[in-house]
């Protein structure tokens, strides 16, 4: 089958539906998705294009590497990145948190079969199964017995789709803070063994998250048979990422963190805005390292950006 080539698809809402009190699932379909790829990724993830208003047209850009660029005096249309719950031929889903505020949530509570949406082709993140060769994270090898799973719900689409397609018979526990009780939902069926803990009313916005300390009182397997996958927000999946890192010496190439977006981000950019210009110059040095890091080099890095996070207190 010949590869796609890579451009923004010009997708229509199918269906809206309310999957819950915090979850909206947009089926995006339409002629221009007829030919939509998939990585195979479970967490594959996607940039989306909105419109200015409601019934009108998005601005879609050319696809230029891993990027995008505008026409020379076109203004870029809104965009917000988003995991995919489901693809199939012709067909993706796609779910979206459900709150005051935000483009995206804004977009989606008014979205009508026929509204258009600009869809980039998507992105390889997480491998669900051996041998895949799918994504960048650390996937579900021969070694691996165990699957943690540590997710908001923002994060909790992705997590449902891990499940669906993981390797028959591995052991999935996922650990998932909600806002109200009646967001806890898994998959009808999955060839996995899964437990789930609910961590209710916590984090999302709403409450203090809750959802580490739940995972840190888990038992790990730190001798290569488990992997941890976790993604949500900032703050809260750094923090795990620094339990593993530092008190558990977790192995990095078994581990995959995501921070999908940051809670209060207005008075964290504030923060930002407000560096030193040594700390703002040390940050730049580092993100810099980071981009041409590999592996544990690159893990490295990441430890030092956090610390310094956490010393100016981002």
């Amino acid at each position: 089958m010949p590869e796609t080539p890579a451009r923004v698809h010009r997708a229509e809402v199918l269906a809206n539906t309310i999957l819950s009190p915090s979850l909206r699932r947009i089926t995006l379909g339409g002629a221009d998705l007829s030919d939509y790829p998939t990585t195979a990724s479970p967490d594959e993830y996607v940039r989306l294009f909105f419109p200015d208003a409601d019934g009108a047209e998005p601005r879609l850009p050319r696809v230029v590497g891993r990027g995008w660029e505008f026409r020379e005096g076109v203004a870029p249309s809104p965009m917000r990145t988003y995991t995919v719950r489901a693809h199939r031929p012709g067909e993706i889903d796609i779910d979206f948190v459900r709150h005051r505020g935000g483009l995206a949530a804004k977009w989606a509570d008014g979205a009508v079969p026929g509204s258009p949406l600009g869809v980039s082709r998507p992105f390889a993140q997480f491998a669900a199964g051996a041998g895949t060769g799918a994504g960048i994270g650390p996937g579900v090898d021969a070694g691996i017995a165990r699957l943690t799973l540590v997710a908001d719900a923002t994060a909790l689409p992705a997590a449902e789709r891990i499940i669906e397609e993981a390797p028959p018979g591995l052991a999935i526990r996922l650990f998932c803070e909600i806002a109200d009780p009646r967001d806890a939902r898994l998959p009808d069926r999955s060839p996995a063994r899964v437990s789930a803990t609910w961590v209710h009313r916590s984090g999302n916005g709403h409450f203090a998250s809750r959802v580490a300390d739940a995972f840190f009182r888990a038992d790990l397997a730190t001798d290569g048979s488990e992997a941890v996958w976790v993604a949500g927000e900032a703050a809260m999946t750094r923090r795990i990422r620094g339990h593993l890192r530092r008190t558990l010496r977790f192995p990095a190439a078994h581990t995959h963190i995501v921070g999908y977006w940051t809670d209060n981000e207005e008075a964290w950019r504030e923060r930002f805005d407000a560096l030193s210009p040594a700390d703002r110059g040390l940050l730049d040095s580092l993100y810099a390292d980071y981009g041409d890091a590999r592996d544990e080099g690159r893990e490295a890095v990441l430890d030092s950006i956090y610390a310094l996070y956490e010393r100016v207190g981002l």
